[in-house]
């Protein structure tokens, strides 16, 4: 009899005699107690929930609301057992389930299992005696924490390895139940009533998902026991390490570790046997590094391989959010992904640039600011062996095999081929979030370092010989960082990450522009030179450039072969520059000064991308606020040492900074982005090499001009919906509904077909950098999108360069002269 009846009756009772005359009480409550007898056991509510609610409660299971799912209550419910009393009694429980006559779906059970068993792992896991912590030294030994006896911490020693080994054989069992689930068809052995032609297909089922959770969950939650077991030194699991097995099925993997887990419940059982493998990949896990004794040809540096010993700590990513990131690059497929550290990897953060800090020294050679990717992308499949559900749910030997991603795109189990799942993301945004590259930028353009920093080169995957290069380059006061939202949307687009690879470059914004193009083609060349000596990989050939601001402007110059001494002469035509400039060049070396002023482009790339690239300059930089920055700004006193020499010794600062050689070399990089500098006046007109092929994308703040131009070219623009459309709430008590935005369309691209009038372009800018100044003849393509300076951030502009990317991808190269 319910709660709700035993009141009723209750107060019915009470009332009754005030009611019904005493003489009829007596039937009263007998007839009321017999009704509500028979009606008491079949009492149904019914209660109104929304569809959130319902769902929620149809896909919760142990992983998500750490209780069992609805579908595995119900099952032990129709075989007579309460899911507390299955965790509690856990083996007689099992053998119930499995020996029950009543009706179970076979591949239902398999999922009852894995559930039931991952759920059994978590009751382990929260046990005291699995609690496994850092021995210290005791404070007092008079106290609680005193050391144990030998025999006490002998038995507690043992019962943690017990319980560990259950918690580990829970684990694995939860992976065979989930695994045979999975791959139930495959496994099958005979004619089953469920694969004839006739039976029903379904559509993939909330148990289905949730069976495919366990399973990544289990592998997750195993490889990171394994690993925490190896940092205490495998006090607690038997482990030894087994040699490689080149003739192994599984070529492309390489036998590390092995490891034997001994099944409590059955001591007679020979134990588990379960293999870890690694990538056969030695490459993969050793970041070349310049050797402490480099040859005496600078030209041929020795090289060494790092990075022994290369998997400490794995980070998974199921355990990592990223804020930052405008979305989460994902191949979708079977394993879990991590992201593991090579103790030797390169990170460049704040306190790198302090006055005090270790920066390298100026006479730094170009090899030893490579940069190859410390943060190694990993996915773990577990494999159990047997080719039968029984054989599978048996089985003795389970491997764990660590994929490298990035080559290995799909494996086969079982016959068949399953797409092999990573996050490309987890790796870019955690070498990001370590570097913290934001600041660095503006601390490397405000602070005079006593040393010299020079560019440097980020690979942020490792290198692969057969895809393409992009390669960045950011603008003033910026760094890496700058390319956060393009990077991550190559990554997410399948054919672009599997065509190109990145590399980011960092230098000094507040060096001179000359110079800074000098240092990274320098060290573009010795980059491709340490990757592929011989020039035969495709990597070497068809690459892209990608610049924006600053960037561009030093890009330009990366692809042009324009001498500028005869520039240079012109603006230098008066006696007294010519006197002057007598006393610069004697302070310099022919050999170096030449290699400042005659460019050659970068034979790897033939195709650019500028972003609001100032290649006339700006009179911003004139502005009195900015000015003032300007002086802000200052030379590293390095450069200043080992570039100028005694220039100072010459003539007065003064002096030098009016004349047209001497300002090339005593003016910052912000100073030299003026329109009126020596800088623009020598290198605004120069030419990009024949057979690159190049693309402008410019922003624009004056939106009205954008959308006067996309009247005349309406087939050429794109409306703005990167935005929540605002709309104006009335005050009435019901609201009018309208199909129609509050606010009016917004053209915020437009590619530009023809030249642009000079009324209209003039008026065009993005508040830094004028549409005249960043417009270059001969381009492809020209985008014009609505936005401010810093427009490679904007949707807009990475749709345009991702359509570009895919344009160079499917276009025959262009022939190129170099190449």
């Amino acid at each position: 009899m319910s709660m709700t009846t035993m009141t009723f009756l209750q107060k019915l009772t009470t009332l009754l005699p005030i009611i019904v005359p005493s003489r009829h009480t007596r039937q009263c409550l007998c007839a009321l107690t017999c009704v509500s007898i028979l009606t008491s056991c079949s009492v149904v509510s019914v209660t109104e929930k929304t569809v959130k609610q319902t769902i929620d409660k149809q896909r919760s299971n142990i992983i998500t609301d750490k209780q069992l799912s609805s579908q595995t209550n119900t099952t032990l419910l129709s075989l007579g057992i309460d899911d507390q009393a299955c965790l509690s009694q856990f083996s007689l429980c099992v053998q119930q389930i499995q020996s029950s006559a009543l009706s179970v779906n076979e591949r239902e059970k398999l999922a009852l299992l894995a559930e039931l068993y991952y759920a059994k792992s978590k009751v382990y896991a929260n046990t005291t005696a699995c609690e496994v912590s850092l021995q210290r030294p005791p404070i007092d030994p008079y106290y609680a924490n005193a050391p144990l006896s030998v025999d006490e911490q002998t038995q507690k020693d043992e019962q943690t390895r017990n319980c560990v080994n259950a918690y580990t054989q829970s684990l694995l069992y939860a992976l065979r139940y989930s695994y045979a689930y999975l791959f139930y068809t495959s496994l099958q052995t005979g004619n089953n009533e469920e694969d004839t032609q006739d039976s029903v297909r379904f559509l993939s089922s909330d148990l289905d998902i949730q069976t495919r959770d366990i399973y990544n969950t289990a592998t997750n939650d195993l490889i990171k026991h394994l690993f925490a077991e190896r940092q205490r030194g495998f006090q607690f699991i038997d482990m030894h390490y087994v040699p490689t097995d080149k003739s192994s099925t599984t070529s492309i993997l390489k036998e590390q570790m092995q490891f034997n887990i001994i099944n409590q419940d059955m001591p007679k059982q020979s134990p588990t046997q379960l293999s870890l493998y690694l990538p056969n990949d030695t490459e993969y896990f050793t970041v070349p590094t310049v050797s402490a004794t480099s040859t005496s040809d600078k030209s041929q540096p020795s090289i060494e391989a790092t990075g022994t010993d290369p998997i400490n700590t794995l980070y998974s990513s199921y355990e990592m959010s990223f804020s930052g990131l405008n979305s989460i690059s994902k191949r979708e497929g079977l394993g879990v992904s991590y992201v593991t550290q090579l103790t030797n990897r390169h990170t460049t953060s704040l306190k790198d640039l302090l006055p005090n800090s270790q920066v390298m020294n100026a006479d730094s050679t170009p090899e030893s600011r490579i940069h190859r990717t410390g943060n190694l992308l990993l996915t773990g499949v577990v494999i159990v062996s047997g080719n039968s559900i029984e054989e599978v749910i048996n089985s003795q030997k389970i491997n764990i095999n660590l994929y490298n991603p990035y080559r290995t795109h799909a494996i086969n189990i079982l016959g068949e081929k399953y797409a092999l799942g990573a996050n490309f993301s987890a790796s870019y945004g955690l070498w990001l979030a370590e570097n913290q590259l934001s600041g660095v930028g503006y601390l490397n353009l405000l602070a005079r370092q006593q040393k010299l920093v020079l560019p440097q080169l980020f690979m942020l995957e490792p290198y692969d010989p057969n895809k393409r290069v992009i390669i960045m380059l950011h603008g003033l006061a910026s760094s890496p960082a700058t390319w956060v939202s393009i990077t991550n949307d190559i990554f997410n687009d399948p054919a672009l990450r599997d065509n190109y690879q990145v590399w980011q470059v960092f230098y000094p914004t507040n060096l001179p522009i000359l110079e800074n193009r000098y240092q990274i083609k320098q060290l573009l060349d010795s980059t491709f030179a340490q990757v592929d000596p011989n020039g035969s990989h495709p990597a070497s050939h068809h690459g892209i450039l990608v610049g924006h601001s600053m960037g561009a402007v030093i890009g330009r110059m990366l692809l042009s072969n324009d001498d500028l001494m005869p520039k240079l002469n012109e603006l230098n035509a008066d006696q007294q520059n010519h006197q002057l400039n007598g006393l610069i060049l004697q302070s310099f070396n022919n050999q170096n000064f030449n290699s400042r002023f005659t460019l050659s482009q970068q034979p790897q790339i033939d195709r650019a991308v500028f972003i609001s690239a100032p290649f006339k300059g700006t009179n911003y930089a004139d502005k009195w606020f900015t000015r003032t920055l300007r002086r802000i700004i200052q030379l590293p006193l390095g450069f200043i040492q080992t570039i100028t020499g005694n220039l100072t010794s010459i003539a007065t600062q003064g002096e030098l900074a009016n004349n047209p050689l001497g300002a090339l070399y005593l003016q910052n990089g912000a100073s030299q982005l003026s329109d009126k500098s020596s800088f623009m006046r020598l290198t605004k007109d120069i030419s990009i090499a024949k057979g690159i092929t190049y693309h402008s994308i410019i922003a624009n703040q004056d939106t009205d001009i954008t959308e006067g131009l996309a009247n005349l070219e309406p087939n050429q623009t794109v409306v703005d919906l990167s935005k929540p459309v605002s709309t104006e709430k009335t005050a009435t008590a019901t609201p009018e509904v309208s199909i129609e935005p509050a606010d009016k369309t917004v053209v915020t691209m437009l590619e530009v077909q023809e030249p642009l009038d000079d009324k209209v372009s003039k008026n065009l800018s993005d508040g830094i950098v004028p549409y005249q100044s960043a417009h270059l003849a001969g381009a492809e393509t020209e985008t014009l999108i609505t936005g401010g300076h810093s427009i490679q951030e904007s949707p807009q502009a990475v749709l345009t360069l991702r359509k570009i990317l895919h344009t160079h991808l499917n276009t025959p190269p262009a022939h190129n002269q170099n190449q």
